[in-house]
């Protein structure tokens, strides 16, 4: 998604803000903190309790978080691997388009 960014001059960007790519880290962190967890405790009902149909809810809760954290892991590296700007000031239009893997611009 491309949003304005600026003030006088029109400049519109995809680059995320830093207090946005600190929150998606942090929240992409808690999650997978939160699915090492369950997991950790789905082995601990199916080892030591043998109790599998609390594992087996601890697994689907699991599978449900963890697909949370890989779904915002692959939204933000989408958003890292391609920066697109577009800048309209009195000198002209400027698209640019910047590759951060293969060092492009």
């Amino acid at each position: 998604m491309i949003e304005m960014q600026g003030g006088e001059d029109l400049r519109y960007t995809n680059q995320l803000p830093d207090y946005a790519l600190r929150f998606h880290r942090g929240l992409i962190t808690v999650f997978g903190i939160i699915s090492l967890g369950l997991l950790w405790l789905v082995i601990y009902f199916l080892t030591f309790d043998f109790f599998p149909v609390m594992a087996g809810f601890i697994f689907f809760v699991f599978a449900i978080i963890a697909f949370i954290t890989k779904f915002s892991y692959n939204n933000l590296k989408q958003y890292m691997n391609l920066n697109i700007i577009k800048h309209l000031n009195h000198e002209g239009y400027y698209f640019i388009i910047k590759m951060v893997k293969q060092k492009k611009k």
